[in-house]
Formats: structure tokens, C-alpha cells, sequence
């Protein structure tokens, strides 16, 4: 039997389908113009007296470019689906201790240790799979209550982090203080670099928070991020403030990762900034405890945001295609 093709009904349907995809597409393009708005103008962050940015030497951002070697690292790989390799940094100077990854909730980086620089290093990797974002979108705050720190839920006293990034840094091998701590006492004339690239800036972060007190590590501990985003309330950076961690917060122009949660959801961000500016110089701001509009804070969004969030200095971890299909075939794995 003979069976004829329904044009009508196939034109139909493709039109609903077309009219479906252009409100998707309206939702989308106004939730965008939205989002900028928000950040070009109702998020912006104050510029108080006596706030000033000075450009840093050549010699430190030699440092700088050492150490996002270091972070880059982090993502090529380490996670168990291929060996780790030094991709950015001198293989030579540095040795490998250990890795970590886990993926659900996610939190993965490794520990190295560098004997020509003499520096124990640990990285902490960003969000680069579907199951880090799933985290890394969940922006209602939720307490934070570091040991003796006080301050009830509910009260201005409280500490609040992001949800998503408590269920992260809480997720955290115990391997990773384990044999963190064991490698600076094997090395007790080193440096403790504490580095982290976005999600994982915020990792350092807290995990800088646990170890500042601790005899014989927050002296020598140095934390450095790139693109961090912000991570709690006012409360909580108060509380950052106070434990006087050597933090160079590193951004860089129009980069949108460094600029949320956004302070009308109740967040709030140190200083600490480090700032590549659009003139190609890298500025330290300082004068203000608080984020200032000196920095990342009071630069245009645009659509290179993402972009400008995963390059730093010269370096970007955008994938050859070679990469993101082994990616996206780990990803499938692990689904």
C-alpha cells in the first residue's frame, strides 16, 4: 500500500516549531540584554577615598605568568582519564606528588613541588565539565562557619557562601590535607603556593581560610586566583579580611566570572585585586578592604566575557579539537 506524504501537516508542524525557536530566542537575547544591564550599571562597585591602583614591577608579573602556568596545568589532566602532564610549566623543575578529582560534586587539582624555585604548589582546577556548572549555578547563600568563628544564621554577624561552592570545597578528598600537609613538612625551608583558576580560585580561597592559622603554613602560604569569582556575603569577606591572607585576587578586564554572584543577591568581594587593564598593564589595587570600581568590577560586559575569562597573560585553555573531543567522550563516560 501505497502511503502519501502529509506536506501540510509536516509545513505545520515545522512552523510551530519556528515560532517556538524564536520565542526561545527572544527569552534568551532579553535575559542577555537584562544581564548586562545589570552589570554595566546596577552592579557596579564603589570607588572610596584613598583607593588607588599602581602598576606592579616586570619582575612580578613574571610571578604572575609563573603561577597561571601552574594554573592552566590543572586541566591537562589529571582527572583520570589521561595522565597528568606539566603542558605549561618547566616539566624539568617540577615534580609531581599527586592528583585529585572528584567529579560529583566536583573538585579536582594536584599537588607539585618545585625544587629549583623551592615551592610546594597546589592547584585547584576550574569548572570544565557539565557536572562543575551544575554547582557552580547555585547562588542562594547558605552558612559558613568556620571553627570559633561566631556569628548566627540569620544575623548581619553570619557568614554566607555560595551554595554550590560549599557542596564543592566540601566534597574535597581527604587525601588532599593528608598529603598536603605531609609534603610542607618535608619541605619545611619552601614556599606554599596556593593557586586556583575560577572555580577553583575559590577553593584556594577556602582552603586558605582552614590553614592560615596553622603553624609553620599561613607564614609561608602565598594564594593566588585568576578570575575567582565572588563567594560569600559581606560577612564572610569581613572575615576573609581579618585573617590577613597573602591573596592576590588576579582579574582581568570585562572578564563576567569575576563579577558574580552579583552584590543584589547579597554578595560582596575583598580586594586583593590584581587588575589587567585594557592599556595592557597589570595594576595592584589598593587603599580599600572592599572590591573597588578601580578593577574588573566597573568594566563593560560584553559577549567576550567568557573569552577574556579563560585567557590570562598570554596563555588561553580554549582546546584544540583534538582536546575537547576527548572531553567530550570522558564527559559521556561519566554521565
Amino acid at each position: 500500500m501505497t502511503q502519501t506524504f502529509n506536506f501540510k501537516g509536516k509545513k505545520e508542524k515545522l512552523k510551530q516549531m519556528y515560532q517556538k525557536t524564536g520565542t526561545i530566542t527572544t527569552n534568551v537575547l532579553q535575559r542577555a540584554k537584562a544581564l548586562k544591564a545589570i552589570f554595566n550599571g546596577n552592579d557596579k562597585a564603589p570607588n572610596p577615598p584613598g583607593a588607588k591602583s599602581t602598576a606592579i614591577t616586570a619582575f612580578e608579573t613574571e610571578l604572575f605568568k609563573i603561577k597561571q602556568r601552574y594554573a592552566f596545568d590543572v586541566y591537562f589532566d589529571g582527572s583520570g582519564e589521561t595522565p597528568f602532564v606539566f603542558k605549561y610549566s618547566d616539566p624539568k623543575a617540577n615534580s609531581l606528588v599527586t592528583t585529585f578529582f572528584n567529579l560529583d560534586p566536583y573538585i579536582g587539582g594536584y599537588i607539585a613541588v618545585n625544587h629549583v624555585g623551592k615551592r610546594v604548589i597546589l592547584v585547584f582546577r576550574g569548572a570544565d565539565h557539565p557536572k562543575a556548572h551544575f554547582y557552580t549555578a547555585q547562588f542562594p547563600l547558605v552558612p559558613f562557619n568556620p571553627q570559633g568563628q561566631p556569628g548566627k544564621p540569620g544575623t548581619p554577624s553570619a557568614l554566607m557562601i555560595h551554595k554550590g561552592f560549599k557542596a564543592t570545597y566540601d566534597a574535597m578528598p581527604a587525601k588532599v590535607r593528608r598529603t598536603l600537609m605531609a609534603t610542607l613538612k618535608q619541605y619545611p625551608g619552601y614556599a606554599f603556593w596556593l593557586i586556583g583558576h575560577s572555580l577553583g580560585g575559590v577553593h584556594a580561597s577556602l582552603l586558605a581560610l582552614e590553614l592560615h592559622n596553622l603553624p609553620g603554613v599561613g607564614d609561608r602560604m602565598r594564594v593566588t586566583t585568576f578570575g575567582r569569582p565572588r563567594i560569600g556575603n559581606k560577612a564572610f569577606v569581613d572575615y576573609f579580611v581579618s585573617a590577613k591572607i597573602k591573596h592576590d585576587r588576579f582579574t582581568i578586564r570585562n572578564d563576567v566570572i569575576s563579577r558574580l554572584g552579583l552584590t543584589g543577591m547579597g554578595y560582596q568581594s575583598e580586594n586583593n585585586e590584581v587588575h589587567l587593564a585594557e592599556d595592557g598593564k597589570i595594576y595592584r589595587i589598593e587603599g580599600s578592604a572592599y572590591e573597588t570600581g578601580l578593577g574588573n568590577a566597573n568594566t563593560e560586559y560584553n559577549m567576550q566575557g567568557i573569552n577574556v575569562h579563560n585567557n590570562f597573560l598570554g596563555i588561553s585553555i580554549w582546546y584544540s579539537l583534538k582536546d575537547l573531543l576527548g572531553i567530550l567522550i570522558a564527559a559521556v563516560k561519566k554521565l
